[in-house]
């Protein structure tokens, strides 16, 4: 991953939406469906800003996934 598609803040590592949709397999747009019902913790760091979700919430997803199969 490009360091452009991920952050570091406080100590969690935060991806950008098109990167999280690549992770998963995914677009972009059903990403950020996913984002509320799924528990995706998600921030700004600037108003208007690019979305970033954390990398701890993308595990935490892909382990329900995994444990639903």
């Amino acid at each position: 991953m490009s360091v452009r598609n991920q952050k570091v803040h406080e100590g969690k590592i935060y991806y950008t939406v098109a990167a999280t949709a690549r992770l998963l397999g995914t677009t972009a747009p059903k990403v950020r469906q996913l984002m509320i019902p799924e528990g995706l913790e998600w921030t700004n760091f600037r108003v208007n800003g690019q979305v970033w979700i954390s990398a701890e919430s993308i595990t935490a997803y892909l382990r329900r996934k995994n444990n639903k199969a």
